[in-house]
């Protein structure tokens, strides 16, 4: 079964469509154009642009070189995010869960959306079903393997995060010292277990690395 072939067979509750690096929607399922629209309005088109298509509010998240392209550049799956849709009763915030559908040798993966309605805040069990299922699906066709997602892969506390960030705006260890109260010690040491838990060999690999997952 080719990538193409497995995407648009593949049946998962919400939608299923798929983006290529450059964010260009590639797949647009039978279940996506169900929930979300009709196909023809929406491939080809950049996923922000889409997304902006179904609610105003997206741009806020779906922009040019987002946190979840980034990642999927990275051979990494963003952890699960919200957006809004269309619905019956005006707009409905849906559940995002991401996924790599890697290629042939020399071929970009692609990066599958799975948007799953959020009737209220409470109606779902997490993320955790959903990417359990979808895991099971990929293992299950030859040559896919499902990617991680970010969260499992790193975790920063949001000490660590902040102190990033602030190094990514370019404020000096010593600076973000004195803003926050601690000792410059006490900084260098949060700089260097965010790097360890980074796997990256200084700050600004530290830094960009954090920008790409969409930790910052």
């Amino acid at each position: 079964m080719s990538r193409s072939e497995w995407i648009e067979s593949l049946v998962a509750p919400g939608a299923v469509y798929a983006v290529d690096l450059e964010q260009r929607v590639t797949h647009w399922t039978a279940s996506a154009t169900a929930l979300l629209g009709e196909a023809e309005l929406m491939l080809g088109r950049p996923c922000y642009a889409v997304t902006a298509l179904l609610d105003p509010r997206n741009a806020a998240r779906c922009r040019p070189n987002c946190a979840v392209i980034n990642a999927a550049r990275h051979q990494r799956a963003h952890p699960d995010f919200e957006v809004f849709i269309p619905s019956c009763a005006g707009a409905n915030r849906a559940r995002v869960s991401v996924m790599l559908a890697p290629g042939d040798a020399g071929e970009d993966p692609l990066v599958l959306h799975v948007v799953q309605p959020l009737h209220s805040p409470c109606e779902h069990d997490g993320p955790g079903e959903l990417r359990a299922m979808l895991t099971e699906a990929v293992s299950h066709v030859e040559g896919l393997e499902p990617a991680r997602p970010e969260e499992e892969r790193v975790a920063l506390t949001a000490r660590q995060r902040d102190i990033l960030a602030r190094l990514a705006a370019g404020e000096a260890p010593r600076d973000i010292a004195d803003v926050l109260g601690l000792s410059a010690i006490t900084v260098r040491n949060h700089i260097q277990a965010a790097m360890e838990r980074l796997g990256a060999r200084n700050r600004l690999e530290a830094v960009l690395t954090a920008t790409n997952a969409g930790l910052l």
